[in-house]
């Protein structure tokens, strides 16, 4: 563990740390945000994208928030979120799906409110703090991330040697292994499968935990932004389930919880 200096400079009346603390251990952060990756559809909006970063603040990881605005990469949609990662302990690996999205985020000051008690973007009101704030993703006119592809991936550490196994996009765009943002965990079996949902293609995936290869997939009725249940049935077979309630921010939505089980044996 050694700690590491990291940007000054918050607002007024408030402080940050000097130093982080870093365990050595595989980031499954992306590397520090620069110029070079700013990606859009077309030459436009990466052009736009790249004045948006220029006007930004961003010092690499732990940037304080700003009312200039501050690019947070990771930000509040990763590397993780509410699914976390999965473990085979006999092996001794773990297996995460992150997203490299970065956000934008601002501060604004009370006195601007005006006593509105909500702000006309994503974000928060503070009652008794000096600033509010808005945070959304850090994207082009057109919708795409301002950071080039993969915006998603599946990642196997050996938790022993501190080491990535490997790593692949996770999720498809148009039929284009691109990566995408996502939302929900993984479980992986004795028998060596990870299955994955997550992904706002909204597709339900078997993945081989030594290779990363997907096996099998399935189209469900909305995104998994879930942890799949995995079990054994009383009729003797193994089943899989996982709820595919969508979220309206990424996609459609749904009621659904849909459960796939091993041929019974003969």
């Amino acid at each position: 563990m050694t700690e590491r200096r990291v940007p000054q400079g918050a607002v007024a009346g408030d402080f940050t740390s000097p130093t982080q603390p870093y365990s050595g251990f595989p980031s499954l952060a992306p590397d520090n945000f620069t110029e070079k990756p700013m990606w859009g559809v077309f030459p436009v909006d990466q052009l736009e994208c790249r004045i948006k970063f220029h006007r930004s603040r961003y010092e690499g990881a732990f940037t304080p928030p700003s009312t200039q605005g501050s690019i947070l990469l990771p930000g509040s949609l990763g590397v993780f979120e509410w699914g976390s990662a999965s473990v085979d302990p006999v092996h001794g690996i773990m297996y995460a799906n992150t997203s490299w999205t970065p956000m934008l985020t601002r501060l604004i000051p009370q006195l601007k409110y005006r006593g509105k008690p909500t702000l006309d973007d994503v974000g928060g009101y503070g009652l008794g703090t000096p600033y509010g704030s808005t945070v959304l993703a850090f994207l082009s006119s057109l919708g795409a991330p301002c950071i080039q592809p993969p915006w998603g991936h599946m990642t196997a550490i050996d938790l022993a040697a501190h080491r990535v196994l490997w790593r692949h996009p996770l999720g498809s765009f148009l039929g284009m292994k691109v990566g995408l943002p996502n939302m929900g965990g993984g479980a992986v079996t004795a028998g060596g499968v990870i299955f994955q949902g997550a992904t706002p293609d909204s597709t339900f995936r078997a993945i081989d935990a030594r290779t990363g290869k997907v096996l099998w997939s399935d189209k469900l009725p909305a995104n998994a932004n879930a942890t799949p249940v995995v079990y054994q049935g009383t009729d003797g077979r193994q089943y899989v389930a996982i709820a595919a309630g969508g979220h309206a921010g990424m996609g459609p939505t749904s009621d659904a919880v849909v459960a796939y089980a091993l041929p019974a044996r003969s």
